[in-house]
């Protein structure tokens, strides 16, 4: 909650009224409205001479605003709710600001374990055992991180197959869930070997119609007008092929 850092930033006190809290769930409990952070991304202090004005300023930009209480003098954080007639917080501010009581533990040294290995293994040898190992090399958690057919607008995705290997060689997405109209996408890798840049827009013929054999999928019907842009941005480099059907 942002009240007591507020008050305790600028050498105050502070007593609230909890009930003066926007809320629009009423079935909320005195702890759930004071610790909600959603409560607590625009707090301010405001003198009383200025009060008015800020007002004003809240109503004309149609700004939902409360005032929820005031400084104090002294160091002291009151919480008042008057529906329940009592104070959900009632402490000085040094017990939440101050030196709280320090955690103290009992530590022991315990030796490690000691086996036969010896590292007597060439540094080739160890980089092939570890980095072929499946949970080291392999790139799984990249491609099922996320929920790849959330939207219902996914025609194809990475997983092919009924045991789901990811092995696509085109990415379609369709425009809507009600069309066969959508997109194609896929990554031109050879280029990025190839030795003459200029070279690519040779090679892009051959890449469409790799991307358009997915037409057994339904995705791309006949007729279909097709455009093809280049991408030579620094953020869409060269050999990269995107497809957009028109219909």
């Amino acid at each position: 909650n942002a009240f007591p850092e507020l008050v305790k930033d600028g050498g105050c006190g502070g007593d609230f009224e909890l009930r003066n809290i926007p809320s629009d769930e009423k079935g909320m409990s005195p702890l759930e409205i004071w610790c909600n952070e959603s409560q607590e991304r625009y707090v301010m202090a405001i003198n009383p001479e200025n009060l008015e004005v800020f007002k004003a300023m809240c109503e004309r930009e149609r700004c939902p605003h409360a005032v929820v209480g005031e400084a104090t003098h002294d160091q002291h954080l009151r919480l008042g709710d008057r529906l329940f007639k009592n104070n959900p917080v009632d402490l000085p501010l040094s017990l939440l600001f101050g030196k709280p009581p320090k955690m103290h533990r009992s530590t022991a040294h315990v030796a490690p374990p000691v086996d036969s290995f010896n590292g007597d293994v060439l540094i080739s040898d160890a980089l092939e055992r570890v980095l072929t190992f499946p949970a080291v090399g392999s790139k799984g958690f990249l491609i099922t991180i996320g929920d790849r057919s959330v939207t219902g607008t996914v025609a194809r995705d990475q997983m092919v197959g009924p045991w789901q290997v990811p092995v696509a060689d085109v990415a379609v997405t369709t425009a809507g869930l009600d069309t066969h109209l959508g997109e194609a996408m896929a990554q031109h890798r050879l280029a990025w070997r190839w030795p003459r840049p200029l070279l690519i827009y040779w090679l892009r013929p051959s890449c469409l119609c790799t991307i358009l054999s997915c037409r057994r999928t339904g995705c791309v019907q006949q007729g279909t007008v097709v455009t093809m842009r280049c991408c030579t941005t620094p953020s869409k480099p060269l050999g990269s092929t995107f497809v957009r059907s028109l219909g």
